[in-house]
């Protein structure tokens, strides 16, 4: 990670080192003012995928040199690190336990990952295997980030973001951004 980067995010903005393993997870869009904070199974791809051609849309409008997205622990210089801070921070989250369910059913279920074979219940994929999977996950903890609870896995505390969407009305609360309303 740039040096300056960790020295702002850890003094100015004051976050752990717990928080700062997660700016890997973070994605700068220049042209839209935002930087976006992933969580795995929030429905990032189909956002990702929404902010990326809203930043197209706005580059061939005007004259844009930038990537329309750069990965925060990428951002290099002094001008670039404060611009990318003073942006709109935005996290998508999920229902927990419809993101739950959708690990269980998409990552592990349908994929047959080998490293989530050990886990009870992934080997049958029905209601009685979910049930012995959430169980395993209570009893034994968070230890995967498909499942980890959603603000362990964030840049910030939730309620220092500047926007967080919720999944389920993402059409209604995008609107509340700036630069996705409209």
């Amino acid at each position: 990670m740039n040096p300056l980067l960790y020295f702002r995010l850890k003094k100015s903005e004051r976050l752990s080192d717990a928080n700062l393993r997660f700016a890997g997870s973070s994605v700068w869009y220049p042209d839209l003012n935002i930087v976006f904070s992933r969580v795995k199974k929030s429905g990032n791809t189909a956002f990702r995928g929404f902010l990326r051609a809203r930043a197209e849309l706005i580059r061939e409008s005007e004259e844009h040199t930038a990537c329309p997205e750069i990965a925060l622990t990428r951002v290099s210089g002094r001008d670039q690190l404060e611009a990318a801070l003073r942006s709109e921070f935005v996290v998508l989250v999920r229902n927990p336990f419809s993101r739950i369910l959708s690990a269980f059913l998409d990552k592990h279920v349908d994929s047959h990952l080998p490293q989530y074979a050990s886990y009870p219940g992934l080997e049958t994929g029905d209601p009685a295997g979910f049930a012995r999977f959430v169980r395993h996950i209570e009893s034994s903890g968070f230890e995967d980030l498909h499942w980890v609870p959603q603000t362990s896995s964030l840049l910030k505390p939730i309620e220092r973001y500047d926007h967080v969407l919720r999944l389920e009305n993402i059409f209604e609360d995008a609107q509340r951004v700036p630069a996705l309303s409209s």
